[in-house]
């Protein structure tokens, strides 16, 4: 039987290899796609999405945000369509993350909402698929992007060189 101490249990869980953290800031009317994929023969530990709206965040209606994870043959979708309420988009922007990681602040003079969509445990992503695996953020401009405020994405994730395919 393997030893059960503190020591074992925080090395078994703890992610290892090459921390990267990004930000993008989304604004004006040609956001970026946010997406984390792992390089060739690397694989990807992905932890959270950190988003930081601003309360005059306005999508032009019909725009689209979508979160994707496309992991082990499986794709998972969130999406936000913009609707002539801006406070509904926030709303559902908000419910994409942990309630309980939810903070409205106040960041010189502008309120802005922390929305953490947090990954528990963290999404594994493989370079071997083809294509290989990944999560994206993705603003779609049907109706002309983002006419006001701004949102700020930082994701976390690992990157180790050893993939392991065996099944986990």
């Amino acid at each position: 039987m393997s030893e059960r101490t503190v020591k074992v249990y925080y090395h078994n869980n703890m992610p290892s290899g090459e921390a990267i953290i990004g930000q993008t800031v989304w604004s004006g009317a040609a956001p970026s796609t946010v997406t984390i994929q792992p390089s060739a023969d690397e694989a990807d530990f992905v932890a959270y999405i950190k988003l930081l709206v601003s309360d005059t965040f306005v999508m032009n209606a019909t725009d689209v945000i979508t979160l994707t994870i496309n992991a082990y043959g499986n794709t998972q979708t969130l999406t936000v369509t913009a609707t002539a309420t801006p406070a509904n988009d926030l709303a559902e922007l908000v419910a994409w993350g942990d309630a309980e990681m939810y903070e409205s602040m106040n960041i010189a003079g502008v309120n802005y909402h922390k929305v953490v969509v947090k990954f528990k445990p963290p999404v594994y992503l493989r370079s071997s698929t083809s294509p290989a695996e990944s999560v994206s953020l993705t603003y779609t401009a049907n109706a002309g992007g983002i006419s006001a405020g701004r949102m700020i994405i930082t994701t976390e994730h690992w990157t180790i060189t050893d993939e392991d395919d065996s099944g986990l």
